[in-house]
């Protein structure tokens, strides 16, 4: 009888698990946040796809509008995905409830920055795992990796823990992608399906020792203790009678059996597995069909049946590495796919991407002892209107960062929760009286400014700002607030300058925005040289260069120099014809009427219909005579036949490309007499000129006989179209 008892109660403890598995296994689809770029249709099909099979409520879909390229700028992170899922969660008061974001194809992949191990280079999606701080702290340490409160350091799986909001105050950041949206898809089927697999194999380069190989081994050994078999495969040996895989693991591109290949095996419904390779998920687009190397292998993985993987968008060093013998030993545990993966992760804010489906667990049982004793989940406090565990963080955090009375911080929580909520004026009450209290809360002195310059009251928003920064929040977030602020709203280019060369400066020339800013404030302030300096940069730095730069250019020198207006004038109309986009969706492209004053500044060839046209001023400032017959015609020089410049090795190695514009001097014969730059960097110019030596001119024609005349030709240095 009491064995009969027992029975019962285990099938239906199995029923209740299986009945209530999405629940179970990863508390929910309520806990999950879709991250869509709504500029592609990649991501809105995938997102639309996930949401169904999960049941996850639109409420917990997080619209963006970024880039279509894989790689993103640090500012263009921040500005259109960081802030605004930061935004949506506040918003929706969700900064606890959410547990897991799922990113799609189409969000970025990389945010640009400096390689190497010190470098801020890193994945968009590790960057998101530390968004909770961000909302904490009000920033995070962009330059470089730190440590993953999650990360288990051991072995022993006494040490894995659920994941849940009381203890960890960071994301999970799992992403759904593939070479095509069709493979996304059944990459989302494959971790609805998840069912108990038991094969592993781990390829080792036969003739390596290495920390790789240990854990590899350590992996081993402690899957065959749990009664699962293993393969440990020496390089290029051949693996037979093992099944469907559950996990795999190898060297990846540095094995050279394996030639950057996945084995053709059979993976099962839930498989998982890893590479140790720096750039094993640094791309998702789909091979050239006439590609002989193979894709990246988050990409194999993928098409080949895995149901999640770990990359990386760029080298992570061994010390970032994911360490397998946590990884598996977790997922035959029962913790899902993105608890399994940020266990056995050291670094956030790096360079880990973590391919596959957050809920993903193949061992609902298990799971259900995982979550067994997990603590109640956060509830909002009454008195703010925040959720419980996120409002007793920051309490905390601001009490101890400006030593201040609890009462104090109160009020700006209330005052935070208000904002967020629409209710502008309560919280603009709320902030004036805790800066009465305490006029030195930097985030109440920010939020006010932001409060303002939302009601348009630009003049007491820049004050704010003003108060904010020199109380210390000397980010260049608050740089570009003064500088557009005293320029756009103010119209105050001498009060601009100052922070537009500030930030200039801090950002290198190399953010567009900062260099517009800089540029316009130093023309309005009477410092012409200044900016064209930074206009030609731009020019020259960018490929293609901003349209904008060079309208300002040509309108610069269009009564100093005409030559160089109408050069810039040509380049502006060519950029504009080469931008795909990302220019005029961040602002940068041209406005009409500086579309209009480039077509009328830029040189053209004259058509039959205009041949018997009167002619206009030559180049050199004479008045050339009118045709008197209809046998009299002009035309300009041309080039006739033009070889490519050679791309200088140290231009190369420096990363430098952009447009050269030369003024060529071409005498009635069609021969070349000299080449004089009008923009360009240096090393480009003196390739461009050796190149145009080799051209071949048919000369100006001047009421049907030859004349010496200039021609302005531009020759485009393009690193990604070089030959090697």
């Amino acid at each position: 009888m009491p064995a009969r008892t027992s029975l019962a109660s285990w099938a239906a403890l199995i029923a209740w698990v299986l009945a209530t598995a999405t629940g179970v296994l990863a508390q929910g689809p309520e806990n999950v946040l879709i991250l869509v770029n709504e500029n592609s249709d990649d991501s809105r099909a995938i997102a639309s796809y996930y949401a169904l099979k999960r049941g996850i409520p639109d409420s917990n879909v997080c619209r963006l509008r970024t880039t279509l390229q894989e790689r993103i700028s640090r500012r263009d992170f921040n500005r259109e995905i960081l802030e605004p899922v930061a935004d949506f969660l506040r918003s929706g008061g969700l900064q606890d409830r959410i547990l897991y974001l799922v990113t799609t194809k189409g969000v970025p992949i990389i945010v640009e920055g400096q390689s190497g191990p010190v470098g801020d280079l890193a994945s968009v999606d590790s960057e998101l795992s530390l968004l909770y701080h961000y909302m904490l702290y009000g920033s995070f340490p962009a330059f470089g990796r730190i440590e993953n409160p999650y990360f288990a350091y051991s072995t022993d799986t006494i040490q894995l823990r659920p994941f849940h909001r009381r203890t960890f105050d960071i994301f999970l950041v799992t992403r759904l992608t593939g070479a095509d949206s069709a493979q996304a898809l059944a990459l989302i089927d494959r971790g609805t399906q998840a069912v108990d697999g038991r094969a592993f194999r781990f390829d080792l380069p036969a003739d390596s020792r290495s920390l790789q190989r240990d854990w590899l081994q350590s992996a081993a050994n402690v899957l065959s203790a749990k009664g699962y078999p293993v393969s440990l495969m020496p390089s290029g040996a051949q693996s037979g009678g093992q099944g469907a895989l559950l996990g795999y693991a190898s060297w990846g591109v540095a094995d050279p059996f394996l030639k950057g290949r996945l084995p053709e095996v059979e993976w099962s419904p839930g498989a998982i597995g890893l590479t140790f390779e720096p750039e094993s998920a640094a791309s998702f687009k789909a091979a050239a069909e006439e590609s002989e190397s193979p894709p990246p292998a988050a990409v194999q993985a993928v098409q080949a049946g895995m149901t999640g993987f770990g990359g990386f968008a760029a080298d992570p060093t061994q010390d970032g590495l994911f360490r397998p013998q946590i990884l598996f030993p977790a997922y035959i545990s029962g913790f899902n796919l993105a608890e399994s993966f940020y266990q056995s992760i050291r670094y956030l804010g790096w360079r880990g991407v973590v391919v596959g489906d957050p809920l993903a667990a193949p061992f609902p049982e298990r799971s259900a002892e995982v979550r067994s004793n997990r603590p109640e989940d956060c509830a909002t406090d009454a008195a703010s209107g925040i959720p419980e565990c996120f409002h007793a963080r920051r309490k905390n955090y601001l009490v101890g960062r400006y030593n201040t009375s609890e009462e104090v911080v109160a009020e700006l929580l209330r005052a935070e929760n208000a904002a967020e909520t629409g209710r502008q004026e309560e919280a603009l009450q709320l902030l004036t009286s805790s800066l009465q209290k305490n006029p030195l809360l930097l985030e109440s002195h920010l939020l006010k400014a932001r409060i303002q310059e939302e009601q348009g009251n630009f003049g007491s928003a820049f004050e704010s700002y003003q108060r904010a920064y020199e109380l210390g929040a000397k980010g260049q977030e608050r740089l570009f607030k003064l500088a557009q602020l005293s320029l756009r709203r103010l119209a105050d280019a001498q009060k601009a300058a100052g922070y537009a060369r500030r930030l200039y400066l801090q950002t290198g020339g190399r953010d567009i925005e900062a260099a517009q800013l800089w540029a316009e404030a130093a023309l309005g302030s009477d410092q012409e040289a200044q900016a064209i300096a930074a206009y030609q940069r731009l020019a020259q730095t960018f490929d293609p260069p901003p349209p904008f730069a060079l309208a300002a250019l040509a309108r610069i020198y269009q009564e100093k120099d005409e030559t160089a207006a109408a050069a810039y004038a040509q380049q502006g109309l060519q950029a504009q014809a080469e931008d795909e986009g990302e220019y005029r969706r961040k602002g940068f492209g041209l406005s009409e009427a500086d579309e209009q004053l480039l077509q009328q500044l830029a040189p053209r060839e004259s058509t039959p219909e205009e041949s018997a046209a009167p002619v206009q001023p030559s180049d050199e400032g004479r008045e050339a005579p009118v045709p008197t017959s209809p046998d009299s015609f002009s035309s300009p020089a041309v080039v006739l036949k033009r070889t490519d410049a050679e791309y200088p090795g140290s231009a190369r190695r420096r990363r430098i490309q952009g447009l050269v514009v030369l003024r060529l001097l071409i005498d009635e014969q069609g021969q070349l007499l000299k080449s004089e730059p009008v923009t360009g960097h240096e090393t480009l110019v003196k390739a461009a000129r050796k190149s145009v030596s080799d051209w071949i001119f048919r000369p100006r024609i001047l009421n049907g006989k030859a004349v010496t005349s200039y021609l302005n030709v531009t020759i485009r240095f393009n690193l990604a179209e070089a030959k090697r």
